[in-house]
This record gives C-alpha cells, sequence and structure tokens, in this order.
C-alpha cells in the first residue's frame, strides 16, 4: 500500500516539475528571470502559475516606453526676444505670443496682439 502512496508522490512532482518548468519558460519569453518563476510555480502551484500568468511583457513596454519618449520630444520654436536678421540692422523680427507666428511690427500683422 505504501508502494502507491509513493509512486503517487513521486509522479505528483514529476508532473508539477514539468508545469513548473514550462511556466519559467513563459516568464523567459516574457523577459523576467526564469529560475524565480520557477520555484513560485513549484512550490505554490496554481498560485505561482497566476503570477506567471499576470506578469507584464518587458519587450513590449521597452518598445512603448521608447515610441512615448520619441512622442513626446519638445519642439524647440524660436525664441520670443527679437531677432535681428542678417540683412537689415533696422528690423526686429520675433514670435507672436498671440498666435505663435513670426512678426516684424507691433501690433502682429496675423492677429493683431500687441
Amino acid at each position: 500500500m505504501w508502494f502507491f502512496y509513493i509512486m503517487g508522490l513521486v509522479i505528483g512532482l514529476i508532473i508539477d516539475y514539468m508545469i513548473a518548468k514550462k511556466f519559467s519558460e513563459i516568464a523567459e519569453e516574457k523577459g523576467h528571470e526564469g529560475t524565480e518563476y520557477f520555484w513560485y510555480t513549484f512550490v505554490f502551484g496554481v498560485v505561482g502559475m497566476l503570477m506567471v500568468v499576470a506578469l507584464p511583457d518587458v519587450y513590449t513596454r521597452k518598445k512603448a516606453t521608447a515610441k512615448e519618449q520619441e512622442n513626446n520630444k519638445k519642439i524647440v520654436l524660436a525664441p520670443t526676444a527679437p531677432v535681428v536678421p542678417a540683412d537689415s540692422h533696422a528690423t526686429h523680427i520675433w514670435r507672436c505670443d498671440g498666435c505663435g507666428k513670426m512678426r516684424s511690427q507691433t501690433p502682429c500683422e496675423h492677429c493683431g496682439k500687441q
């Protein structure tokens, strides 16, 4: 009778090992340390499996972060202080605070802001 209990335990441990190994491979595919999640799954069973399923994909996050950084680049506008053109020393050109277009007189010839 003890033989069947021991065989059941051995077969259960082998199945648990194979399941934990598969979930560690899934964790590695998501970009995490597989050994750590192997032991979580082996020791805690279903709870460890749920931990691996809930892991975020590190590679997707890195791609998203790079794309966000590219989208968040700040646009550098021309300065609002007067800029003297190289061909004329008498005319001042600057960016209008109201409409953002370049202007050479006050009020702005585009929007009328002082």
